[in-house]
């Protein structure tokens, strides 16, 4: 599609900067926005279909990928963009040392959920409603997953259907989400209401209470230790910060104290409410830790232990380049034997030590300039649109996907690493020409509407021919 911020040089002299796009291509990029609502909402779903999420929006974006080619240029050309082409390239240079490459592949594979970066490109730029559509998609199909983990529940402790067990223990109601994943997705979802639940006012601040508090409750039930960890240090994180920017503005500092206190209160609300086992888990891991700490592994706690200090000794061994991607299981097998349990795992569920071990110091850096760069593009953004406004919420979102990697690898789970790819587009902030003006996808189809309705009622009063 034509670069509406950018004229090329062979546009027509009837087509200046500025000027409406032709009827079509308006039409156009109305798919390019509900393709990536769809694709939204495929990322919080199974990981079979976060796995198709970048297809939809793909279909709009390649037939006309040369004429928006200004356009996710300039995205491709962002820092945190070309970080993580430098990432993922680092990755697949790994695979020329590492022990085992078909599972490097897999690991270096995942830089497919990214491509939504580029693909998102004309709904986000194109537009004044496509950022905002795409996280409502992602709002949407969080609770769709929560309404989900309820039937779960309704399985697994009322003899409800069967087929709403997916296999599930009793304490792990996380639904269609992997259990170990969901913590992660989540934590993500509290991340994307907590601005206007903290800085925004009147109903949309009630709403997005009320999106945290259901949120929260689903995050109860997945029985994820490390994402109400991740959870709890980003809500008191982004109230400390909402209190300090209140006071700072000299206004809403009373409102500010108020929502802060009912995200504290639906949180132990939540508390209370799964005390049972939340208190089990939580007893359970105190055990595994200590019988960690004295070098007996039990339980997947204690597992995750394990794994870090082999993710650690392998980094120690190897700093700089790592023992190759996809070499962790590899390395962890020769040093506790094939048969050990930790062995079994290909990954060190925790993304800094995992990258650390795999790909070494230059991998560790790599990752770190993508987090720095995305993360000013999202402050950029929230600055931009106000940070009391879901426009923010991808900024919050990552900062919990950020207090998840300890728990986590990011880049090596699909479900992960489709919902960070995600949230990596909704953060870039490409610059826009000041000379256009962008399509209000909802203002087009309310005139359109109008324009139909005027039509008709023209050929309704219109008198019959004799």
């Amino acid at each position: 599609m034509a670069d509406p911020q950018q004229a090329p040089a062979d546009r027509s002299p009837d087509h200046p900067p500025g000027c409406p796009l032709p009827t079509w291509e308006r039409r156009w990029v109305r798919g390019y926005v509900w393709t990536g609502v769809l694709a939204a909402m495929l990322v919080t779903m199974p990981t079979s279909l976060a796995e198709i999420a970048v297809i939809p929006p793909a279909l709009f974006f390649l037939p006309l990928a040369h004429r928006s080619f200004s356009l996710w240029k300039e995205t491709v050309t962002r820092p945190a963009v070309l970080a993580l082409i430098a990432f993922y390239a680092w990755l697949a240079a790994g695979l020329l040392w590492s022990p085992n490459p078909s599972l490097g592949i897999e690991e270096a594979g995942t830089a497919r959920f990214f491509l939504v970066a580029i693909l998102l490109t004309p709904a986000l730029r194109v537009t004044t409603t496509g950022r905002a559509s795409v996280i409502a998609g992602l709002c949407i199909g969080f609770l769709i997953g929560n309404a989900v983990q309820g039937l779960n529940a309704w399985a697994l402790h009322a003899e409800g259907p069967a087929a709403f067990r997916f296999g599930r223990a009793l304490d792990r109601m996380s639904g269609w989400w992997d259990p170990a994943v969901s913590g992660t997705i989540l934590t993500a979802a509290i991340g994307l209401h907590l601005p206007t639940s903290l800085m925004a006012q009147g109903r949309r601040r009630v709403l997005a209470i009320m999106g945290v508090f259901i949120t929260a409750c689903g995050l109860a039930m997945t029985g994820s230790r490390g994402g109400w960890a991740a959870s709890v240090f980003l809500v008191m994180g982004a109230g400390l910060f909402a209190m300090i920017r209140a006071g700072a503005l000299g206004k809403g500092r009373t409102g500010t104290a108020l929502a802060f206190m009912s995200l504290i209160a639906s949180f132990l609300i939540v508390g209370f409410a799964f005390r049972g086992p939340i208190t089990d888990r939580l007893e359970r891991a105190e055990g595994q830790v200590a019988a960690a700490l004295s070098g007996e592994v039990t339980g997947d706690t204690g597992a995750r232990i394990a794994m870090k200090q082999e993710a650690l000794g392998a980094f120690l061994a190897h700093p700089i380049a790592g023992v190759g991607t996809g070499g962790f299981s590899s390395w962890t097998a020769g040093q506790r034997g094939a048969d050990d349990r930790v062995a079994a795992f290909d990954h060190a569920h925790d993304t800094a030590l995992h990258i650390a071990a795999s790909n070494g110091i230059v991998g560790l850096a790599l990752l770190g300039a993508v987090f720095v760069f995305t993360f000013r593009d999202g402050i950029r953004i929230a600055r931009t649109h106000g940070l009391g406004t879901y426009h923010a919420g991808p900024l919050f979102a990552l900062a919990g996907l950020a207090l998840t990697t300890p728990f986590d690898t990011l880049h090596v789970s699909n479900s992960a690493a489709a919902m960070t790819g995600m949230v990596f587009a909704l953060c870039l902030a490409p610059p826009r020409s000041s000379t256009h003006e962008p399509i209000d996808i909802v203002a087009d189809d309310r005139a359109r509407n109008v324009v139909r309705q005027a039509a008709a009622n023209h050929t309704a009063h219109a008198p019959s021919s004799a």
